[in-house]
C-alpha cells in the first residue's frame, strides 16, 4: 500500500496541511517540524504524486523550447521524424499539468538559422531548451549564457560536453562506432582494406563515430589499410560519388562503415563493378532496413529515436515538479545491431 500524507500526518502527531507545506518546501512551518516530517516521510518511503503537484500548479505554466534537426532535408530516410514523433506526444502528455512545449524543425543544418532559433525561445523566456548542437563555438556560448541566466539545457542526440547543461541525451556515438569495427573486423576472412564514411561535417555525430571506429583499429588492426572520408560528404550522392573513387582505387577494398546518409550509394557502387563488400550502416530507418532485409548490407546499429524524443521531455517533467535530477549527466540509448535475422 502506497504511504499517503495522512498517514505521516498521524506518525508525526501534525496535520495534513502541515505536513503538505513541509514536503513541499512552503512557509509556515518550523524548521524542526520540517525535518522531523521528511524524516517520517523518508523512513516510510514516500513518493510524492508528480502529476497532482503539476495539476496544481498550472496558473503558473512554463515553458519549454525543443530545436529539432530538419525532416527528410536531404530526401532521404533519417530518425529525426521518429524523434519528433515522440517528442510531440510525450509534450502533448505534459500538456494538462502547465508544461508547455514549442518544438521546432530546422529547414537547413545551418549554424546560423540554429542560433536564430535559440535567440526565439530567449526571448520567450523559456524555464528549459532541448536541442540537437550544431558544431559551432557562438552556439556553445549562447547555450552557456542561456545557462547563467537560469535556463536549463539538455542536448539530445548530439552532445556539447563544453555547454553546461543537465544532461545529454542519445546514443554514445564514440562507442558505437568501436562496435561497427568491431563488427568488420571479426570478418577474418577478409583480408582486404577498410573504409569508413562520413558525412554532414557541421553534425558532430559522423565525427565522433569516426573516431571510436578509428580508435578500434589502432588498437587491433593497425596493419589493416584503412580509408576515412568524411569532410567530402556533404550530400547522399557524395556516399556514391566516393566509394566509386575509393573502389577503383584499392581493388582490395571489402570492407566500409557508412557512419550517415543511406548506404544505397556504395551499393550501386559496388554493384556497377560486379564487387562485394562486408557494410556496416547506423539506424533503422525503412531504406535502410529494406537494404538490410534484401541482404545488401549487413549490419544496423540503431540507437533508440523513440527514447530520445521523450525521455528529455520526462526529465524536465520530473526536474520541474519533483525536483529530481538526472542520475547521470549522460544518459545513454542502447547500441542495438540488426542483421537481416533479427528484423
Amino acid at each position: 500500500m502506497s504511504v499517503t500524507i495522512k498517514m505521516i500526518a498521524e506518525k508525526a502527531g501534525v496535520s495534513t496541511g502541515t505536513v503538505n507545506r513541509a514536503l513541499n518546501g512552503k512557509d509556515r512551518v518550523s524548521e524542526t517540524t520540517r525535518q522531523k516530517i521528511l524524516a517520517i516521510a523518508e523512513e516510510m518511503g514516500y513518493q510524492a504524486n508528480v502529476a497532482a503537484k503539476a495539476l496544481g500548479s498550472k496558473r503558473k505554466p512554463m515553458k519549454i523550447g525543443m530545436i529539432l534537426f530538419p525532416e527528410r532535408y536531404f530526401e532521404f530516410d533519417d530518425i529525426f521524424p521518429i524523434i519528433y514523433r515522440s517528442a510531440e506526444q510525450t509534450a502533448q502528455k505534459y500538456h494538462p499539468y502547465g508544461m508547455n512545449t514549442e518544438i521546432i524543425r530546422m529547414t537547413s543544418y545551418s549554424a546560423q538559422e540554429q542560433l536564430q532559433l535559440i535567440d526565439h525561445f530567449a526571448e520567450q523566456h523559456v524555464s528549459a531548451l532541448i536541442l540537437s548542437p550544431i558544431c559551432d563555438e557562438q552556439i556553445a556560448e549562447k547555450l552557456n549564457d542561456l545557462h547563467e541566466q537560469g535556463v536549463i539545457i539538455i542536448t539530445m542526440n548530439m552532445d556539447m560536453e563544453q555547454v553546461d547543461r543537465l544532461c545529454f541525451v542519445g546514443q554514445n556515438l564514440n562507442q558505437s562506432g568501436r562496435v561497427a569495427a568491431d563488427l568488420l573486423y571479426q570478418m577474418k576472412e577478409n583480408t582486404g582494406s577498410v573504409a569508413v564514411l562520413g558525412g554532414i561535417p557541421q553534425v558532430g555525430s559522423a565525427a565522433q563515430r569516426i573516431q571510436g571506429f578509428l580508435s578500434y583499429f589502432e588498437t587491433y588492426a593497425p596493419d589493416i589499410p584503412l580509408y576515412t572520408v568524411h569532410e567530402e560528404i556533404c550530400y547522399p550522392e557524395d556516399i556514391y560519388l566516393q566509394s566509386c573513387r575509393l573502389l577503383d582505387q584499392d581493388p582490395n577494398l571489402n570492407r566500409f562503415c557508412v557512419t550517415t546518409f543511406s548506404p544505397r550509394g556504395l551499393v550501386r557502387a559496388l554493384k556497377e563493378r560486379g564487387r562485394s563488400a562486408y557494410i556496416v550502416a547506423f539506424d533503422d530507418t525503412p531504406e535502410k532496413l529494406a537494404l538490410l532485409r534484401n541482404r545488401e548490407i549487413n549490419f544496423l546499429i540503431a540507437q533508440e529515436p523513440e527514447m530520445q524524443g521523450k525521455l528529455p521531455l520526462e526529465i524536465l517533467f520530473d526536474y520541474f515538479y519533483n525536483g529530481s535530477s538526472p542520475h547521470t549527466n549522460k544518459l545513454y540509448t542502447k547500441i542495438e545491431i540488426k542483421t537481416s535475422e533479427t528484423i
